[in-house]
Parts: structure tokens; C-alpha cells; sequence
């Protein structure tokens, strides 16, 4: 058993890490060329409007008046203006509640007017940046070899990766989000209208 430990921790060829500093330059510089002049979008959870469940409470209780009102409850005249005059505020209750819009839960984004390259300048720790290339979607993935070189097309092309571009920088494949190099298209095509 010791013997096989020791038979697995040799390596023949040398480390296959990378120096962190590499690592980080070469997700900056990968990062940045593909979506340095892109606007910073912030996402923001937006929960959604329903009114369903009041909906159904006040159908139950105008349910129960009318239960009420056939087994003889409201008999009297003056219970049978008070049941009226509760079945109309119930009635007009789920009236109003019908006529309000529902939506879902959503995400929404928020451009923040700051490019990520202009954002970058005002970074100064690699916390910082690190911070930022999470909240961007950013990943990074170590190869033993260098990648060799790809076609601008293959560049452009999502890879297996989930709607992920990747950006190969020596041994690093920097993948960003599909969303980014969108937003950098739809940024070229409203200038070069303007």
C-alpha cells in the first residue's frame, strides 16, 4: 500500500499547476478582450404578484355566506340586508383582485453605465477582481498542455461548456457566458447605427 502512495505521487514530466499569478493574468487578459468595453448588468430577483390564494379565500367565504344564508341564518330583514351587503364587499373584493396583474417571479437586469474594463481600473486587489469575474459568470480551466491555437470561429463557437465561449490563453480556457458576448454584439450594432 505504501508503495503504490509513493508510485502516484511521483510525476515524471514536472507539475502540471499553474503559478497563480499566470492563472489570473490569463483569465484577465482573456476576460477583458472578450468583454472589456461590455456594460456591467446587475441582476435583480424580483418576486412575482399572485393573488390566486385571495382569490380562493374570498370565493370560500362567500361560499360559506351562501351555505349560511340557504340553511335559514339570515331570515330576518335586517339579516338579509347584512348578508347582502357582505356578499357585495366580497363580491367586489374578488372583483378587484381579479382585475390586478399577476406576474412571476423574475430576474431583471440593470446596466450599470460602467464598462467592465472601465470597472477593472477601479479594482485593486485580486479579491476584488476574482469577486467580479464570479458575479460576470466567469470560469477558468486548466489544461497540462498548452491549447493550440483555434480558428476565430471555433473561438465564437459555444463549446460544451453550458452557453459558455471560450478564450484559450496557453494552458487556460477561460470560459464566459454566451449573455456577455450578446450584450457586446447588441452594444457594435447600436453604435454603428448611430
Amino acid at each position: 500500500m505504501r508503495h503504490s502512495a509513493r508510485k502516484l505521487s511521483q510525476n515524471p514530466t514536472g507539475s502540471k499547476g499553474i503559478a497563480a499569478h499566470a492563472l489570473e493574468d490569463a483569465v484577465e487578459k482573456a476576460f477583458l478582450l472578450a468583454a472589456g468595453d461590455v456594460e456591467i448588468v446587475r441582476k435583480v430577483f424580483r418576486p412575482g404578484v399572485d393573488h390566486t390564494r385571495d382569490i380562493e379565500e374570498v370565493n370560500r367565504a362567500l361560499s360559506d355566506l351562501r351555505e349560511d344564508r340557504e340553511a335559514g341564518l339570515y331570515s330576518s330583514e335586517l339579516g338579509k340586508q347584512e348578508y347582502r351587503e357582505a356578499y357585495k364587499r366580497l363580491d367586489a373584493r374578488r372583483e378587484q383582485l381579479i382585475a390586478q396583474p399577476t406576474r412571476p417571479d423574475a430576474w431583471e437586469e440593470f446596466p450599470t453605465g460602467e464598462t467592465y474594463r472601465e470597472r477593472w481600473s477601479t479594482l485593486s486587489t485580486q479579491h476584488e477582481k476574482g469577486r467580479e469575474l464570479r458575479a460576470a459568470g466567469v470560469k477558468a480551466v486548466i489544461h497540462a498542455k498548452p491549447i493550440p491555437g483555434m480558428t476565430a470561429a471555433q473561438l465564437m463557437a459555444p463549446d460544451g461548456h453550458d452557453g459558455m465561449w471560450q478564450h484559450p490563453v496557453e494552458r487556460v480556457q477561460v470560459l464566459i457566458p454566451v449573455d456577455i458576448k450578446q450584450r457586446l454584439r447588441s452594444m457594435a450594432a447600436v453604435h454603428s447605427e448611430g
